[in-house]
């Protein structure tokens, strides 16, 4: 297999090689994103979520935002190449009922994350050996009887 007839391109997903490095990102579909959800100008943030204390819990009004769209792309990035921001994706996929503002506030979070980052990828090298892929869980959730 020749690199000359390896695609740059596939489902979305760019494709770089170099040297024995494969970087896999989604930049034109997170600038796709952005500028759907206008958000493209966001001051960028350097993390995709907060930590919400109780004092900013009253914020809770019911609200109109295509929430669920919004996290079905999301959930994409981070099924594909962006696995840095899926808990703060699944976090707010957990209000898809009935979003209220704090949650799509923590949804934009995301986006203006995104904005910094839209570079981002996974990165795999190849290495000379055979290397083993390892590992942990906490199968007994933490000693939890």
């Amino acid at each position: 297999m020749t690199i000359s007839n390896s695609p740059d391109k596939f489902l979305g997903i760019q494709i770089k090689r170099q040297h024995g490095i494969l970087f896999l990102n989604q930049e034109s579909y997170v600038k796709k994103i952005l500028e759907k959800f206008r958000m493209e100008d966001a001051k960028p943030v350097t993390t995709p979520m907060e930590v919400v204390t109780d004092d900013e819990s009253n914020d809770q009004i019911k609200i109109k935002y295509p929430y669920l769209e919004l996290i079905g792309n999301l959930m994409y990035l981070t099924n594909k190449t962006r696995p840095d921001i899926s808990y703060a994706v699944n976090f707010c996929s957990r209000r898809m009922e009935e979003p209220k503002t704090r949650d799509v506030k923590n949804l934009k979070r995301i986006l203006i994350y995104l904005v910094s980052s839209k570079e981002d990828g996974i990165c795999f090298r190849k290495t000379s050996e055979c290397e083993k892929l390892i590992a942990y869980c906490d199968a007994d959730f933490a000693g939890d009887v």
